[in-house]
């Protein structure tokens, strides 16, 4: 999961927390108290990252 985060930080200067920070081990959080278009625009980094 650590690899998947530093990845998607690096291609698409998105940011994710990893779950292990929240003992959630495998996971990756996303924040999500913005603006719902920078959230908007975060998830469709995310989705065009795992394409």
């Amino acid at each position: 999961m650590e690899q998947f985060c530093l990845e998607l930080l690096e291609k698409k200067s998105t940011l994710t927390v990893l779950g292990s920070c929240f003992e959630r081990e495998g996971y990756a959080r996303i924040g999500y108290a913005c603006n719902a278009e920078v959230l908007k625009e975060g998830l469709n980094r995310i989705s065009l990252f795992l394409r």
